[in-house]
């Protein structure tokens, strides 16, 4: 199983979170998962995601997440992350200032009945405080 949840994991944030298609979220996701994030977000099932992915999609334009690694062992999945985007809304109290940014970050996904009913991130958002200070200082 542990090369499947690699794989959903994989086709999860290219497809869903990286375009934010909130659309497809229910083809990977358990209706009652849960969600939370070092952004300070927590959310309940398929619908608060949702509402987390266009939130991030109206504060990150071209916002991208690529796994640099992925383990897996039984039903979870932990993956470490590079995220960036063009800030182009309101992200951390910092209005869009149009810089470019980049953060990594870490997942650990938990599946149940083959979707995900967990994800716990936690992102390096120091780093992305310092970039979104200095673009609004300039």
């Amino acid at each position: 199983m542990s090369k499947r949840h690699k794989d959903l994991t994989r086709d999860f944030y290219l497809n869903v979170v990286s375009t934010a298609d909130t659309t497809r979220i229910s083809e990977f996701c358990h209706d009652q998962m849960t969600f939370r994030s070092s952004l300070g977000h927590f959310k309940d099932g398929v619908d608060g995601f949702a509402e987390f992915l266009t939130s991030l999609g109206s504060a990150l334009d071209e916002f991208q997440c690529s796994i640099d690694d992925i383990i897996s062992e039984r039903n979870k999945v932990c993956a470490r992350f590079t995220f960036s985007g063009v800030h182009a809304g309101d992200l951390l109290l910092f209005h869009a200032t149009g810089a470019r940014v980049h953060w990594e970050g870490v997942a650990l996904i938990t599946f149940k009945s083959g979707k995900i009913i967990d994800i716990w991130t936690l992102g390096d958002v120091r780093s992305l405080l310092r970039q979104l200070a200095d673009a609004s200082s300039a």
